[in-house]
């Protein structure tokens, strides 16, 4: 959710800029993290020195309320979800159980502080299907899968194509 901060007006160009205040902006860098379908993907966040007493999390979306905060450092487990921090070397893991399309999408790792949170990494999770073999009388076309027929055998191999 972005708050209007305050309004600028420039009355020689007859301009008008509203300048809004996010939850979260731009952060220090982008991790892509890949996985596949009833699998987990683990998300590895690196933060400054000095934030190894602070709690630790990853929020869903821009982190505007508490339900956007999936777990934290705090909690450890929780649901689909579990976190742990290793403050020697400034990094937190978490990761992400029995993945599902629904869980593709950005994510942010978070350090609670006084004030504004520290967003050390945007996350940006990908969710691809798990790969599976079709029996030669099963019918599927896709404009984004190619089908292998192996002369050997009647099962099909499915191979994804990159779009």
């Amino acid at each position: 959710m972005c708050l209007p901060l305050s309004f600028f007006i420039l009355s020689s160009h007859c301009f008008l800029s509203l300048v809004y205040l996010c939850c979260v902006t731009g952060a220090a860098k982008i991790i892509h993290v890949f996985g596949y379908e009833e699998k987990q993907a683990q998300v590895s966040c690196s933060y400054d020195k000095g934030y190894e007493s602070y709690e630790k999390y990853l929020c869903r979306n821009n982190c505007g309320s508490n339900d956007d905060v999936l777990i934290t450092t705090t909690q450890t487990h929780k649901n689909r979800y579990s976190i742990s921090d290793d403050t020697n070397k400034q990094v937190f893991t978490a990761t992400i159980s029995n993945l599902n399309q629904n869980d593709a999408g950005k994510y942010w790792c978070g350090v609670t502080r006084s004030g504004i949170d520290y967003y050390p990494a945007e996350v940006k999770l990908k969710v691809r299907g798990e790969r599976s073999h079709f029996k030669s009388d099963d019918r599927h076309c896709g404009t984004s899968t190619n089908y292998a027929v192996s002369l050997s055998t009647t099962t099909w191999d499915k191979q994804e194509v990159p779009l």
